[in-house]
């Protein structure tokens, strides 16, 4: 029986052109737990250490530490948050300590300086080394979130109070009534996410406002979970187990995003004009169209497939038997410099996709 053989070529779930508001998917055999941009690179946390990436498709593995704290991406550098603060430039090397500033329960950039924030006490430093502390009123509860933005800086804590200052040493108290999932400073004031039960069990989310810490008012009601902001230079992503939309900065508008799938979102991240998500159980979903390995030519010798790539070393074949839904890793393969070779298989029917991977 003549043996057929044809290569799948990975493509989003969903293309709609360039549309915000249509979001696409592409499937990978390892994705990070974690996610960050910053200097012109995609930082992943894996199970196994921190890999860097260019484009987020091909991986290069950095670092054995296989911790899974993420970093946050603060004026230039990556800061690991935590009993200790250390920062780096490139997220994997050459890190340091920030300085004597202890177990915070918050740490954010903001106003041309950094803050790091615990029940007692809120600490500040222009260059994350050298550090000036201040007494904080007696809180009531413990400090949950953080953030400062427009010569302001707001402390939520876990009970539902909101704390404002212009200067560290004055402090407005505002009660919330709610717990925050999440704070982040905008363009236009602050944004405070709040998750809650409705009557009949779903979940509901709200999206709180304020211009100055001490006046809040609800702008968004909207039915799914949310619990993650995520602020970018025209517009904010508002995320969760059942919720991907955009808001402005002032979260007065809301558009909902029209996702290819149900996965949950991980973790999301925003760089090089693209928010991009981690999936689970595998996967990346983007605001706009990966790159995605492309095939340059297929050629065969004798029983021999070649496949020229335009990715160098940082690709996988898969394989089915008459397009089924279960594929399976082709482990005999030699690839060099973009050239992907593999022995054509003895059953009929065998078709093959291209992956980008770790």
């Amino acid at each position: 029986m003549k043996t057929e053989c044809a290569l799948l070529i990975l493509s989003p779930l969903l293309v709609l052109g360039a549309d915000a508001l249509h979001w696409y998917e592409v499937e990978t055999i390892r994705t990070p737990t974690g996610i960050v941009f910053g200097n012109g690179n995609w930082l992943g946390i894996f199970e196994d250490g921190r890999y860097s990436s260019t484009n987020a498709l091909g991986w290069i593995k950095r670092s054995d530490n296989a911790s899974t704290t993420r970093p946050e991406f603060l004026r230039s550098e990556f800061y690991y948050i935590g009993s200790t603060i250390f920062a780096s430039s490139n997220g994997w090397s050459n890190l340091r300590s920030v300085g004597d500033v202890g177990l915070n329960h918050a740490f954010t950039f903001g106003n041309d300086q950094f803050y790091a924030a615990r029940n007692n006490e809120i600490a500040f430093s222009a260059d994350a080394k050298a550090w000036t502390r201040s007494s904080l009123p007696e809180m009531d509860a413990r400090i949950k979130l953080m953030a400062a933005g427009h010569g302001i800086v707001v402390l939520v804590t876990t009970s539902g109070y909101a704390y404002s200052s212009n200067d560290g040493l004055t402090w407005n108290p505002f009660h919330l009534g709610v717990s925050f999932a999440d704070l982040k400073a905008t363009d236009s004031g602050f944004l405070g996410l709040e998750y809650f039960r409705t009557p009949s069990g779903a979940f509901g989310t709200r999206i709180h406002h304020t211009y100055d810490g001490q006046e809040w008012r609800v702008v968004q009601e909207k039915p799914g979970l949310a619990d993650r902001l995520l602020v970018a230079p025209q517009s904010v992503v508002v995320w969760g187990l059942e919720v991907l939309a955009f808001v402005t900065h002032e979260g007065a508008e809301w558009s909902d995003v029209t996702r290819p799938s149900k996965k949950v979102i991980r973790d999301m991240a925003y760089g090089q004009g693209r928010f991009l998500g981690v999936l689970w159980p595998s996967g990346f979903i983007s605001s706009a169209p990966l790159n995605l390995p492309r095939l340059r030519s297929i050629s065969k010798i004798g029983t021999t497939i070649r496949l020229q790539t335009e990715l160098a070393d940082n690709s996988i074949v898969e394989s089915t038997g008459r397009l089924g839904t279960t594929w399976s890793v082709v482990s005999n393969i030699t690839q060099n410099a973009g050239i992907i070779e593999f022995q054509e298989p003895r059953s009929p029917n065998a078709f093959f996709r291209l992956k980008a991977a770790p």
